[in-house]
Order: structure tokens, then C-alpha cells, then sequence
């Protein structure tokens, strides 16, 4: 029988997942600032019908919670100061 012989493929599975995963970039005053503007984003979209604010207001509670903002890093910020 001929077999298929395949080379094996050595990942560093650690390196890659490292390079992936979200670092934390806003610092606690940014991430309480972008929650309470968050909060009232969402309050507005109660109080004023018709309203895309409560969306809008979801985006600053997400980033305030994970403490990564993606523009940020694609513009090269951090309020965050380095560990």
C-alpha cells in the first residue's frame, strides 16, 4: 500500500494566541468615562423614542467592559500604561 507521508508541522500555538488575544489599552478613568457616557447613551434611547443612542451607547459599555478599544489600537494609543 502506498501511503501519503506527511511532514509534521510544528505551531507554536502559544506565540500565535499571544499575538491575538485583545491587550488591554484604556486606563481606569477612560474606562469609567466611556461607561457613564455609555449608560446615558442608553437611557436616552428610553426617554427619547426613536433614537439610535441606545446602540451608539452599547459600543462605549463594550469597550469600558473588555478595556480594549480597536480604534485606538489601530491608531497606535494607549491610556493604559504598560505592565
Amino acid at each position: 500500500m502506498t501511503g501519503f507521508r506527511c511532514r509534521s508541522v510544528n505551531l507554536n500555538v502559544g506565540e500565535y494566541k499571544q499575538e491575538r488575544n485583545m491587550q488591554k489599552n484604556l486606563s481606569e478613568p477612560d474606562r469609567f468615562i466611556r461607561l457613564a457616557i455609555g449608560i446615558i447613551g442608553v437611557v436616552m434611547c428610553f426617554t427619547w423614542p426613536h433614537t439610535i443612542w441606545g446602540i451608539l451607547g452599547v459600543l462605549p459599555i463594550a469597550t469600558a467592559v473588555l478595556g480594549f478599544c480597536p480604534i485606538y489600537r489601530l491608531l497606535g494609543l494607549r491610556t493604559r500604561k504598560p505592565e
